[in-house]
């Protein structure tokens, strides 16, 4: 960013945070094992912080576009458009997550017993928030965009 408001001019940016990245089905598998580091949606437990712009461009504007909480409220009141919020659509293991750190999904690999797996897609990915324990599902998308397109989840600081 400093390249692009020291060197090319650049006042106006828009900047938003992440999704709940614990709440993608690779993190749970990863580090999820314990119950005490799952909250009450089965997410790992996790905190973060945002750096304060405004203080180190004091000309520029900034949109902050809050994801972090669209995708937690997708996540948490999944059930009103989805079946399955943390569970991959493209995975293999079953419930509760579908998931596989060694095959991904549309690879065949070998489980520790030696027999052979292959990933498969279920067969309605838009009953899923989550594609493939990594990245969210094209109707998962839709959703976060329309919350986005709303305007609602936006703040613009100036400086």
């Amino acid at each position: 960013m400093s390249r692009l408001y020291w060197e090319g001019g650049a006042r106006n940016f828009w900047i938003h945070n992440t999704g709940p990245i614990g709440c993608l089905a690779q993190m749970v598998s990863l580090f999820g094992k314990e119950k005490s580091k799952l909250d009450k949606f089965g997410c790992v437990i996790a905190s973060g912080s945002c750096q304060n712009f405004t203080q180190q461009y004091t000309d520029a504007n900034f949109t902050y576009v809050d994801i972090f909480s669209i995708k937690s409220d997708l996540i948490q009141n999944h059930s009103i458009r989805f079946d399955q919020s943390i569970m991959a659509c493209c995975g293999t293991g079953g419930p509760p997550l579908n998931y596989n750190d060694q095959v991904g999904c549309g690879w065949t690999g070998t489980s520790p017993d030696g027999t052979t797996i292959t990933t498969k897609s279920c067969n309605a990915s838009s009953k899923y928030v989550n594609w493939d324990g990594i990245h969210y599902t094209e109707a998962a998308n839709r959703f976060v965009s329309q919350k986005i397109l709303s305007g609602q989840y936006f703040k613009t600081v100036s400086s």
